[in-house]
């Protein structure tokens, strides 16, 4: 919960665009995990 907040407020700082493919890839790691 808290990386995933962290994760998202970095991105959010600098770039949506990258911050929106970066959740994909942790959602989809985190499935396969």
């Amino acid at each position: 919960g808290s990386q995933y907040s962290c994760i998202y407020c970095y991105c959010t700082l600098h770039s949506r665009s990258y911050c929106f493919l970066l959740i994909i890839y942790v959602k989809t790691v985190s499935q396969n995990n």
